[in-house]
């Protein structure tokens, strides 16, 4: 309805302005029962982790929307045509990728080689 519509858009500018109080105040006047005090219990533990214009000031991103992205593209690259790798195997992968993104695969192998056999006397 148009009210549930305004309700929501209300809502949701005071959580994505920090005005955290007010929407626990939202919600307990709401009168949706187990819903509405469960989402307030949820805010109320929350607190420090929707502080979204703190966050949003030092340059970081407040949606999931960055990590899913790069979790679907992750995801796609270990589950190509042909591809099966175990948990270990995943692991080692990334680590070699994101050694390659750091400029640091050299130093990646150079850490891990053995050092040559010793030669065989004649």
């Amino acid at each position: 309805t148009a009210l549930c519509e305004a309700w929501s858009k209300k809502t949701c500018a005071a959580l994505s302005e920090g005005r955290l109080d007010d929407v626990l105040a939202a919600l307990c006047a709401h009168g949706g029962g187990d819903e509405a005090l469960r989402c307030a219990g949820y805010v109320e533990a929350n607190r420090a982790r929707m502080r979204y214009p703190a966050f949003r000031a030092a340059g970081l991103p407040v949606g999931s929307g960055m990590v899913e992205s790069a979790c679907g593209a992750v995801a796609g690259r270990l589950k190509r045509g042909g591809m099966r790798r175990s948990v270990d195997g995943a692991n080692a992968i990334l680590a070699l990728r994101c050694r390659w993104l750091d400029d640091r695969f050299d130093e990646f192998f150079q850490s891990r080689s053995r050092p040559p056999p010793m030669a065989l006397a004649a």
